[in-house]
């Protein structure tokens, strides 16, 4: 049997929406080649960090970034509608005897 940690889910989102200007922003070429690519990624620390504190910051980089909380405008999409819908974020806690070893830099 496998462990599960226990998780709650957060969806931040900006404090405030930007008044004013485009609420759209074109794609990029880029942006169009490396459409749905995506990489899942998982953090883990052997300190406790105050999720409150990241949550925080993570609020106030969608402030300055609004375009990370935008999603796509159409289907296919040409631009990332700037809606402050959110970011998922999940914040699990599990003890330390589900931890990995640590893993040298060499």
């Amino acid at each position: 049997m496998s462990f599960v940690p226990a998780a709650t889910t957060h969806t931040v989102r900006s404090p405030k929406d930007r008044p004013g200007g485009s609420k759209e922003l074109a794609l990029s070429p880029f942006d169009f080649t490396n459409m749905g690519r995506t990489i899942p990624m998982v953090w883990f620390y052997q300190a406790t960090l105050d999720p409150s504190v990241l949550l925080k910051a993570l609020e106030q980089t969608l402030e300055i970034y609004p375009v990370f909380s935008g999603r796509y405008n159409t289907s296919p999409p040409t631009a990332i509608a700037l809606i402050n819908a959110g970011v998922p974020v999940d914040v699990c806690s599990a003890a330390a005897e589900a931890a990995p070893a640590p893993v040298a830099n060499k």
